[in-house]
């Protein structure tokens, strides 16, 4: 019976210090939860960061359409100025033969 108690209060023992393992790792998993918490809340933050990025690149993307469309608008001018000038150098090529048989 002595034997018994023995290994009862050996066992008893073991049960603390098993309890005790379980305190301390349950303070871990307590610490580490504490821990994804925070990784969360700077994923959230990250996310919100993202998102607002976003609206921008989709804000700076349309600017860059509206003024691609309005290069191709200048282009088209340029292109109008530019027969518009070809003409005007011919007016002139034929003054300029008109002026000759003029003096002529």
């Amino acid at each position: 019976m002595h034997s018994d108690m023995a290994n009862v209060d050996s066992d008893m023992a073991n049960v603390d210090s098993d309890m005790a393992n379980v305190d301390s790792d349950m303070a871990n998993v307590d610490s580490d939860m504490a821990n994804v918490d925070s990784d969360m809340a700077n994923v959230d933050s990250d996310m919100a960061n993202v998102d607002s990025d976003m609206a921008n690149v989709d804000s700076d993307m349309a600017n860059v359409d509206s003024d691609m469309a309005n290069v191709d608008s200048d282009m088209a001018n340029v292109d109008s100025d530019m027969a518009n000038v070809d003409s005007d150098m011919a007016n002139v090529d034929s003054d300029m033969a008109n002026a000759e048989i003029a003096d002529d």
